[in-house]
This record gives structure tokens, C-alpha cells and sequence, in this order.
């Protein structure tokens, strides 16, 4: 049927398990790199330092929307699962109507 899409059983949520798991690992290496940068930063004066300090204030602020974005399709993901989940409950019970109906 054109329109529509399918997933195996438990594969939306293995994918929002996945998309945890990814964020948790960049966020760890996210906050290693900048505890890292954090001391390289320290040592500078001047110029420099104010350059540096703007661009890991940028830098911040793009890993941050990296992370949100993770956050938000993990979201979206468990989402449609809650929701494929009731439709299938929904039917589920349509069709046991339908069932003792028949007899």
C-alpha cells in the first residue's frame, strides 16, 4: 500500500534504544573534549584567548543542538511506538468484537 511504512516488532524502540545510547556516548565524549579544551584554554591571554573562548562557546552551542536533536528523535520514535502500539490494541479489540459475534 503506497503511503504507509511497516517496522518488525520491537524495532522502533530497539532504533529509540540505539539513539539513546549514541547521545549518552557523544555526550560523553563531548564533555571529555571540553574539560580537555577547558585546560588548553586556561593558559592563553589576549586575542587569543578571547578567539579561542568564542569558539568553543560556538562549538558549545552546535553540540548542544546535536544532542537536542538526538533527544527529539528519540522522543519522536517512542512516540510512534506508543501510538502503533494502540492502534494495534485498538484492533485487537475490534477484531474480538467481530470474533464473539461470529460465535
Amino acid at each position: 500500500m503506497a503511503g504507509q511504512i511497516s517496522a518488525a516488532e520491537g524495532a522502533i524502540l530497539k532504533g529509540a534504544d540505539t539513539v539513546s545510547a549514541t547521545r549518552d556516548d557523544l555526550k560523553a565524549r563531548i564533555t571529555t573534549v571540553e574539560s580537555q579544551m577547558a585546560a588548553i584554554g586556561s593558559n592563553w591571554t589576549g586575542p587569543a584567548a578571547t578567539a579561542f573562548h568564542a569558539l568553543m562557546a560556538r562549538w558549545n552551542e552546535e553540540a548542544s543542538k546535536v544532542n537536542n536533536a538526538l533527544v527529539q528523535f528519540e522522543d519522536n520514535l517512542r512516540s510512534a511506538q506508543r501510538d502503533y502500539d494502540t492502534a494495534d490494541q485498538e484492533q485487537e479489540a475490534t477484531f474480538a468484537n467481530l470474533a464473539s459475534r461470529l460465535g
